[in-house]
């Protein structure tokens, strides 16, 4: 399954469950001859406000993507490098650490289970 199905079926959940979420952009494009900035590199594809909490939820399409999202951070932890390979990963873990210290959630998901699970877990549903 692709992950932008996955994020839509996470944000429909959300929303049933009297949610606030947009989706978040984060990169570049180039609009008539001149680069427009998205978003912050590393930005959690959903913001979400779930009963009085910030979250960020970063979406993965599947468990594979998710343990090597964990395995290329494991690999810039190491190295100090960052690389074509890591570089995606260091950047959204950067952007959840900033999140967290100023008191938000985050949480990175293949599915609405997985999240559903999370959020029950930090007892925000």
């Amino acid at each position: 399954m692709k992950e932008s199905v996955v994020q839509k079926k996470i944000m429909k959940w959300l929303k049933e469950q009297g949610a606030y979420t947009r989706r978040v952009n984060s990169g570049k494009i180039k609009y008539e001859g001149r680069w427009i900035i998205l978003g912050v590199k590393g930005t959690p594809d959903i913001a979400v406000t779930l009963n009085g909490h910030s979250i960020g939820v970063e979406v993965k399409k599947d468990a594979k993507e998710l343990q090597a999202w964990h395995t290329q951070f494991k690999n810039w932890q190491k190295t100090g490098i960052i690389t074509a390979y890591n570089e995606r990963s260091y950047y959204q873990h950067r952007e959840q650490n900033k999140i967290r210290e100023a008191g938000g959630y985050t949480f990175t998901v293949y599915s609405v289970d997985m999240l559903e699970k999370e959020l029950k877990e930090f007892n925000l549903l």
